[in-house]
């Protein structure tokens, strides 16, 4: 599978790390959020039609092979995993709080 990253973007604010990545693989485009603070979790957001008609906020997740479990399409598993290892740093500091 190839995965392209479109966007990749983090900040710190009060405290909090976050970490946003949007990809592409095959025909299907998603993006994964990371959140590592008092509150930490992962947020996926798959860009469908349904997300566009609803303007869905995505589903939360508490770790990243929950995310992966969740879903059925291995294209979208591959990029949850692919986006975990890139931000391996912010897990990392979810784990530690």
């Amino acid at each position: 599978m190839n995965i392209v990253t479109l966007e990749d973007h983090r900040f710190t604010g009060g405290g909090t790390h976050y970490r946003f990545i949007e990809m592409k693989c095959e025909k299907h485009r998603i993006t994964v959020g990371f959140r590592a603070g008092q509150f930490s979790h992962i947020t996926v957001i798959v860009h469908n039609a349904s997300q566009r008609a609803h303007r869905g906020l995505g589903k939360q997740f508490d770790t990243t092979e929950r995310a992966i479990k969740h879903y059925k399409t291995p294209a979208i598993r591959a990029m949850i995993q692919h986006a975990g290892e890139r931000a391996a740093d912010i897990c990392a500091r979810s784990s530690a709080n």
